[in-house]
C-alpha cells in the first residue's frame, strides 16, 4: 500500500506542475483513489466512525480522533512565524485543483476566520458521475526553495457544512516535487481546528523527500460529498 501511495505522490506531482500536459486533470481520479486506499489501511490516522452529514454534528465529536480535538502546539504557539498567510482582505496567491468532473471553487471570504476575519473558503461538489467514489480538491502555494528543517507547517480549518473531507497537510520538495503529509485528519463541524506538519519528521514521505528544500505547501480534501471548508492563518515557524 506504501508502494501505491508514492507511486501516486509522483503522479500527482508531475500533473500539478503541468497542467496543460497530455495527461490532464482527469487522471487524478486514481490518485483519490489510491489516496483514499492508502488512509483507510493506516489505521493510526483515521477512526471508522465520521460525521456523515449536518443531522449528525451535535454528536460528531464523539467520534473524532484526538487529532481532530486537540490543538497543536504548533497552533497554540505564541512565536512569531517565518512566514504566514492571513487571508485577511485577499486569497494571497493561493491555488485550486481538482479531479475532472468536480466542481470546486477557492475564494476569499471575510464573514470568518481565525483569529480575525478574512478566511479561504473551499466549496466541493464530486462528478455526478462519480457515484459515491471519493475525488479530490487540492489547494496550494507555490513558493520559492526554502530550507523547513525543524519547522512546522500549521493552520486552522473549519468545516462549515457537509461531511468531513478526509484532510491532509502536504509539502513537496524539489527532487520530483517528493510529497510528505501528517496523515488524514477528520474535521469537528462548526469548529476551528488545528492541522499541521512537521516538515523534518512528517507520518508520511517519499525517500527523495528533503525539507532543505521545499517548494509548496498545501493542503488535500478528499470526499464524496459535497463540503464546503475554511482555511485560516496558514504558517510555518
Amino acid at each position: 500500500m506504501r508502494a501505491r501511495r508514492l507511486e501516486a505522490a509522483a503522479w500527482l506531482a508531475a500533473v500539478v506542475t503541468a497542467p496543460s500536459a497530455a495527461c490532464g486533470w482527469d487522471q487524478l481520479d486514481a490518485i483519490a483513489s489510491l489516496q483514499h486506499a492508502d488512509a483507510e489501511a493506516e489505521d493510526a490516522t483515521v477512526e471508522d466512525a465520521a460525521v456523515t452529514d449536518d443531522a449528525d454534528t451535535a454528536d460528531a465529536s464523539d467520534a473524532l480522533p484526538d487529532s481532530a480535538l486537540k490543538p497543536s502546539p504548533a497552533c497554540a504557539s505564541g512565536t512569531a512565524s517565518l512566514q504566514e498567510w492571513t487571508f485577511d482582505t485577499t486569497i494571497q496567491g493561493w491555488i485550486l485543483a481538482t479531479n475532472s468532473g468536480v466542481k470546486a471553487t477557492l475564494t476569499w471570504t471575510g464573514s470568518t476566520g481565525d483569529p480575525t476575519p478574512g478566511a479561504l473558503q473551499v466549496d466541493f461538489t464530486p462528478a455526478p458521475s462519480d457515484a459515491g467514489a471519493t475525488s479530490g480538491v487540492w489547494i496550494d502555494e507555490e513558493m520559492a526553495a526554502a530550507n523547513l528543517t525543524g519547522r512546522t507547517v500549521s493552520a486552522w480549518v473549519w468545516l462549515e457544512s457537509g461531511p468531513s473531507p478526509q484532510f491532509l497537510t502536504f509539502v513537496q520538495t524539489a527532487t520530483d516535487y517528493a510529497w510528505a503529509d501528517n496523515g488524514v485528519v477528520v474535521l469537528a463541524p462548526h469548529a476551528w481546528t488545528c492541522v499541521s506538519l512537521p516538515v523534518s519528521a512528517p507520518a508520511y514521505n517519499q525517500p527523495e523527500y528533503d525539507p532543505t528544500n521545499v517548494i509548496r505547501i498545501g493542503f488535500e480534501m478528499l470526499g464524496a460529498k459535497p463540503f464546503r471548508v475554511y482555511v485560516d492563518s496558514v504558517r510555518y515557524d
